[in-house]
């Protein structure tokens, strides 16, 4: 695809790959913002959003990040009254590495603190595009969009 002056690439008429900081080229259906859960890089999406999901890697600054975003969320409901949470999505993990089982439990105890669901985790793997590609890994996150999608719909949004 060709890049414009904002290096926005169009792919078809309504699908674009955005650079952060670049101005949306259409009022989207969806979004798709692929960002750790980092609130100055965030908010501008959240405030926009229908529905979130919150990638993040098992690792200690990723548990510290979450729990701010998890906060500021909280804090700030009556800003994005209709906001649906979809869940947190633990990326990369291995789950030999006792450090990373810890911060999966972290994460969980997050969740379950702040009532947002906990993905199951996304194995660090070579063979994760491979799997994902079938829809075994990326399946229960995609059955979460389509509902947000259709709530969405249904309140005209």
């Amino acid at each position: 695809a060709q890049e414009d002056e904002f290096g926005r690439l169009t792919f078809l008429r309504r699908v674009s790959l955005v650079p952060d900081g670049a101005p949306l080229p259409f009022e989207p259906d969806i979004e798709l913002i692929d960002t750790p859960p980092a609130l100055d890089d965030s908010v501008p999406g959240i405030l926009r959003a229908d529905a979130l999901i919150i990638p993040l890697l098992t690792e200690f600054q990723g548990v510290l990040a979450l729990q701010d975003m998890l906060e500021y969320l909280a804090a700030t409901r009556n800003k994005h009254p209709h906001l649906q949470i979809l869940g947190i999505l633990p990326t990369r993990f291995i789950r030999r590495w006792a450090a990373q089982e810890g911060f999966l439990k972290e994460i969980r105890s997050l969740g379950e603190q702040f009532g947002v669901h906990v993905f199951e985790p996304i194995p660090e793997s070579k063979a994760v595009m491979t799997f994902s590609m079938v829809g075994r890994l990326w399946r229960p996150v995609a059955d979460c969009v389509v509902q947000a999608i259709a709530k969405a719909a249904a309140r005209g949004r």
